[in-house]
């Protein structure tokens, strides 16, 4: 009779000590229905869905979700890029964070943009992808990101909105 009390006991202590583990953990349920860009990067398909991230692999066809409890700096995503020299993804947030993810998730937050007080439409209209560097068409003019080093390289402050703007030759065009 004693071996059962102290078995019933110590059952007790051990099931009690594992729910109290449980307490503080969060799981997120983000929605995916409305696909708005899709970024391919090797065997990877980077896809903005609900103004949340997810990828999706070829090779295995598995299913990987990205928020801010597994390493992402911001939540409501505008715009995607995928950088075929740097091999990483640009994460536009609508509050004007930066993010680059790498194909294996790892992600670098670049906070330079996003801390600046600017009088003027800080708006990211667009992303466009010439050799390692990613050009953002804004509400000023264009801001040039080197995605391998994480920096902002160059702004060009033009003075009126750039929908849209690409690299040809030596030349910046926009639109």
């Amino acid at each position: 009779r004693d071996k059962r009390i102290i078995f019933f006991a110590l059952f007790a202590i051990i099931n009690c000590h594992l729910s109290i583990a449980q307490i503080g953990s969060w799981k997120n349920y983000m929605a995916y229905q409305d696909i708005t860009e899709i970024e391919k990067g090797g065997n990877m398909l980077f896809v903005l869905a609900s103004n949340s991230l997810y990828t999706y692999n070829t090779n295995d066809q598995s299913i990987q979700t990205y928020d801010k409890t597994n390493g992402m700096s911001d939540s409501g995503i505008d715009h995607i890029g995928w950088n075929n020299s740097a091999k990483k993804l640009a994460i536009i947030y609508s509050n004007y964070n930066i993010d680059l993810m790498d194909a294996n998730g790892e992600i670098v937050n670049i906070s330079d943009y996003y801390s600046k007080t600017m009088t003027v439409d800080k708006t990211i209209f667009s992303i466009d992808m010439n050799s390692h560097y990613a050009y953002l068409s804004t509400g000023f003019g264009i801001i040039k990101i080197n995605m391998r080093d994480a920096e902002i390289s160059d702004t060009y402050n033009l003075g009126f909105k750039v929908n849209y703007s690409y690299i040809e030759g030596n030349y910046i065009y926009d639109l």
